[in-house]
């Protein structure tokens, strides 16, 4: 005969479903819509190869036109500039003469490059000039917006939380699973998405080409990243350590890159932060290998390393440190269970 449970012993095992989907919805609505509902450009990069004078007087007609929108930077040459445009350093090049010419990058977002167009092609027919364009790095035509980047990410991301968190709930962590085994887990997983992730996107959605390997290289640091840092917050914190990811990296992470949009539009909070997030590192990374040869990558990949590098410590810590395997709660049964503790 079944044993009657009290509807309040139900409720308090299963009143979290409810908090935890309350939770995401919120953040979700709250991440998407505040980082990217008003797109506008904030401290776009310009360089400007011409004297101070010039590029003080150019600041302040973009500071008419776009209000804290562009930020000047002076260069010496074209040659140094050009290599600043090439380098992710700068979202165009202002050469201001009786003639102006204006470079753009439209690997860099499409966005940036139309509001750059914009605001100077209104400058210099103020002036009664005409301002020749010219793009150094053009999107493809099969992408002509430059999303399949920022989607790339975002699905790299989205399967890699979902492995680190299958593997939690599999009894990937316990104590019988040799902490080398788990680590050769996250390296085999991360491999075989930068593999596939790459021939989807060369092959089957016709997104990201020309730049098969680096791709593969750039998603698979990804996914051993988000894999990793995941893990170990599983390994310390158990079941609420998932979610503190999934908030981080899905619901945050992603929309500070810019989304769709680009992380030139985003407000300044996400602007300033998203330097040091995984997402917006690998945006610039797969940027610069597929648009730029290489350009601007360094920096990017050093800190997608840096954050696979401190995960990594707090997975072997969490194995010297804790000798307990995290716990998760077995929905109708009144005892606890531990995953292979």
């Amino acid at each position: 005969m079944a044993t009657h449970i009290p509807s309040r012993v139900h409720l308090k095992r299963l009143a979290p479903a409810i908090v935890s989907g309350l939770v995401v919805s919120f953040a979700f609505v709250a991440f998407f819509t505040s980082a990217l509902h008003d797109p506008r450009p904030n401290a776009l990069t310009v360089g400007i190869v011409g004297s101070p004078a010039a590029a003080a007087q150019t600041q302040r007609e973009l500071d008419r036109a776009l209000p804290g929108g562009v930020a000047v930077t002076r260069y010496a040459d074209e040659a140094t500039a050009r290599a600043a445009l090439h380098a992710q350093d700068a979202d165009g090049v202002f050469l201001p003469s009786a003639r102006p010419r204006l470079l753009l990058a439209g690997g860099a977002g499409a966005n940036a490059g139309t509001a750059l167009r914009t605001a100077f092609g209104a400058a210099a027919a103020a002036q009664g000039r005409r301002l020749a364009v010219q793009d150094t790095a053009p999107l493809p035509e099969h992408d002509s917006r430059g999303l399949s980047a920022f989607f790339m990410v975002a699905g790299t991301t989205i399967g890699s939380l979902v492995f680190a968190a299958a593997l939690f709930f599999m009894g990937g962590h316990s104590l019988r699973v040799p902490l080398r085994f788990r680590l050769g887990l996250v390296v085999a997983f991360a491999a075989l998405a930068g593999l596939i992730i790459a021939i989807d996107t060369a092959f089957v959605a016709d997104g990201l080409s020309g730049a098969f390997w680096g791709v593969a290289a750039i998603g698979a640091l990804l996914a051993a990243t988000i894999a990793a840092v995941t893990t170990a917050f599983a390994r310390w914190l158990g079941l609420p350590g998932i979610g503190l990811c999934v908030l981080a990296f899905m619901l945050f992470s992603l929309p500070a890159s810019g989304g769709a949009v680009g992380p030139e539009f985003v407000p300044g909070f996400y602007r300033d932060v998203a330097p040091i997030l995984p997402s917006h590192a690998a945006l610039l990374a797969l940027r610069g290998i597929v648009y730029f040869h290489g350009g601007g990558t360094t920096e990017p990949v050093l800190v997608l390393l840096a954050w696979l590098a401190g995960a990594i410590v707090a997975i072997v810590l969490a194995h010297v440190i804790r000798r307990d395997a995290p716990r998760l709660p077995v929905i109708g049964h009144p005892a606890e269970a531990a995953f292979g503790g």
